[in-house]
């Protein structure tokens, strides 16, 4: 019997009453779908496996209300024709995994109604519409979007949309870089840019592991620059501080992050990161586990039901692979996930554990391969390649956020690292005067190619106790390579330089300088010396005044220390740049050397000279150097008597230069066009005597040759 014709309706009705029915009967019941478990039944009947995780489908895909989506491993639904839709109320968790539904044909679109909840990525050649009151976590890319009342993304959305709001930046506890020039052993050389647990490069021989720059995973500046290369025959490790925490102990979540690129996939027990020196209840993360080629493990020995996470052969020789390993503690799951550097998802697995506890060891962290105290020291658990970027977070990070680290770069440095020149000494009524340098390369001595491209920071005096005595800001315009700062103590101790806050960070720390000596060590007094050397062209005389200043009890203020007195000082000199000499400096015509010689060098031995102070403190003195270069000068009394227990220390350097350069034993004229000849150039002081240092500075001297013309003269 037509159920039409039982109802008491006006035929005029019955119409638009039938279309109704059918319209109820035609939309799906509320369903829980489980996919990829469900795709091939439907609304996913028309979709099949395409490769990996990703799935074509065709025709619409439609969804009736209060409907669930539950992903348990990753998954791309690619339509290549018709839409999706979804009623009100559509729920998808996506526990971690990727989910992207990808609309492709044009003129179709995404179509969602209301209270929409979940985690998806969403693109579409047209529209993507939500409903109110959604609540969407992923990333929408349409031609166009429609997000009504209430409706929250937290995501990248393409058009920019004011409803959508970027995923909060997660910050990482440690993060290596990789990016320092050179390793070689040293406590915290392997910078963490965080700033806590810088590492120190070791391995099995007396070569360390180092950095190169040629193939970077991400090219170019911003990128990721440098990276580590490790040896696996000489099991080349970064071995992390002992106040890395032991991840897992605390019962939070972590994920380590890296890039890697091995360059042979055969090699097992080729470690990333590992924690697990005493091989008790540490962790590890390695490709090639158990022989198996191109395979990465999670390994953690504290979750017995789930010990080994691997896999499949994913990882290609000398290929650039962004990897992170997650332990979701709070969950009892480990994940692995492998992009490529398209960003393109690779891979997704996953395992869970049943104990009450993830685990920890006690030994060091760390990276490249297992530390030479582990009970897997050898060369068999040692990274064949590249590493790259490791990062170290405490928290599970989910696909997307995985990705978004993936795309993480910084300014590739050119500034090798910046150079403090100093004299040693200082007065706490004057401060002290110190060069910055910005460098592109090691010191030689004190020198170093110049960085011309600009620089700011600061200047810091640190105590004894590392308490932060003064900070001075310094800036380096573009052009120069080099500025003067005065660096103010106002009590007498011995302070550590070092920098901070560069607008550049450099590939390595700091370095200092003492005349010759690398030292970033000063000592602050209360009185000392205070005299200037002019720099000059050697051997011509510089009259120069000598102040004998100490604090005032009152102000910080510089008050004579002796006056209308003589006092017997001790004067050294020695070879800043050259680091050697042959020549001393002459004060009042008296050489600054044990053995009293114009021709012999500047010793440690020096002279003491007699000066007269006057009323003021200040005594008038010569000083002469007969050969070029840089040249540091130190003045010391020590008292006796009336001025026993008084020590008084002051220094200056100053640059000679050449009068003029000199030709001899030039090859005999006639000499015909175009042909070579020899000749001699001698750099002379003021008294026409050679300066033999001219030329042996740790970056050389020279002349320019130029001629001119004597004929013919038209």
């Amino acid at each position: 019997m037509n159920i039409i014709n039982l109802l008491q309706i006006k035929p005029c009705v019955k119409l638009s009453t039938l279309l109704f029915i059918a319209t109820l009967l035609s939309i799906p019941n509320a369903f829980a779908y489980n996919l990829p478990a469900n795709i091939g039944t439907s609304p996913f009947n028309n979709c099949s496996l395409s490769s990996g995780t990703t799935y074509n489908c065709s025709g619409d895909i439609s969804l009736g209300n209060n409907s669930t989506i539950n992903i348990t491993s990753p998954v791309t639904l690619n339509l290549t024709s018709g839409s999706f839709n979804a009623g009100n109320g559509l729920t998808i968790t996506s526990n971690g995994y990727e989910f992207n539904i990808n609309v492709l044909d044009d003129g179709e679109d995404v179509d969602i109604g209301t209270n929409f909840t979940g985690n998806v990525n969403f693109t579409a050649n047209d529209r993507i519409r939500f409903g109110n009151n959604a609540s969407v976590v992923g990333n929408l890319t349409a031609d166009r979007l429609d997000l009504n009342n209430n409706t929250t993304v937290t995501g990248y959305c393409s058009p920019s949309n004011s409803k959508c709001t970027p995923p909060p930046s997660l910050a990482p506890i440690a993060e290596f870089r990789m990016n320092e020039s050179v390793w070689s052993g040293t406590t915290g050389e392997v910078i963490d840019s965080i700033g806590s647990y810088s590492s120190r490069a070791a391995s099995l021989s007396a070569t360390k592991p180092t950095t190169a720059n040629t193939s970077p995973a991400i090219a170019g500046s911003p990128g990721t620059c440098r990276y580590g290369v490790f040896n696996r025959t000489n099991k080349d490790y970064v071995a992390l501080p002992s106040s890395f925490p032991n991840l897992g102990a605390n019962g939070k979540a972590f994920t380590i992050t890296a890039w890697i690129r091995t360059t042979n996939n055969t090699l097992p027990g080729q470690r990333i990161f590992v924690d697990d020196e005493n091989n008790t209840g540490g962790f590890g993360f390695s490709i090639g586990d158990e022989n198996a080629t191109g395979r990465l493990r999670f390994f953690s020995r504290g979750t017995p039901s789930a010990l080994s996470l691997d896999t499949g052969n994913v990882i290609a020789n000398n290929t650039w692979y962004f990897v992170a390993a997650v332990a979701d503690i709070p969950n009892k799951r480990k994940l692995i996930y492998i992009f490529n550097t398209s960003g393109t998802l690779l891979t997704n697995v996953s395992a869970t554990w049943t104990e009450s506890a993830f685990g920890s060891d006690n030994g060091i962290a760390s990276i490249g391969g297992e530390t030479n105290v582990s009970g897997e020291g050898n060369n068999n658990f040692g990274f064949a390649g590249n590493i790259d970027e490791l990062k170290v977070f405490q928290s599970a990070l989910n696909s997307s956020q995985l990705n978004a680290v993936r795309q993480d770069t910084n300014a590739c440095a050119t500034l090798d690292h910046v150079r403090l020149s100093h004299t040693g000494s200082g007065l706490t009524c004057t401060g002290s005067i110190l060069t910055v340098n910005a460098c592109n390369s090691f010191d030689t001595a004190n020198s170093c190619t110049a960085n011309t491209n600009g620089l700011s920071g600061s200047v810091i005096a640190k105590s004894a106790s590392g308490i932060i005595l003064t900070t001075v800001p310094f800036t380096i315009p573009v052009g120069s390579s080099a500025t003067t700062i005065n660096v103010p103590v106002t009590s007498a101790q011995t302070v550590t330089f070092e920098t901070s806050n560069l607008s550049v960070t450099p590939a390595n720390l700091w370095t200092c300088w003492n005349g010759s000596t690398s030292s970033c060590s000063h000592t602050y007094n209360d009185s000392g010396f205070i005299f200037d050397v002019p720099h000059h062209i050697a051997e011509t005389t510089q009259t120069v005044n000598v102040s004998a200043v100490r604090k005032s009890n009152n102000t910080l203020a510089c008050t004579p220390a002796f006056a209308n007195t003589s006092k017997s000082v001790n004067f050294k000199c020695s070879y800043n740049n050259p680091v050697v000499g042959t020549l001393p400096v002459r004060i009042n015509n008296t050489p600054l050397n044990a053995a009293n010689s114009t021709s012999a060098a500047c010793d440690m031995t020096g002279r003491n000279i007699s000066l007269t102070f006057n009323a003021s403190g200040v005594a008038n003195t010569s000083f002469q150097y007969a050969d070029t270069g840089d040249i540091l000068l130190n003045a010391t009394y020590t008292g006796a008597g009336t001025d026993a227990g008084l020590s008084m220390t002051g220094s200056d350097n100053f640059t000679s230069a050449p009068k003029d350069f000199v030709f001899s034993n030039t090859t005999t004229a006639p000499i015909k066009a175009g042909n070579n000849f020899n000749t001699t150039v001698t750099a002379r002081n003021a008294l026409n005597a050679t300066t033999p240092n001219f030329g042996r500075e740790s970056t050389p001297e020279t002349a320019e040759l130029t001629f001119s013309k004597c004929q013919p003269t038209g």
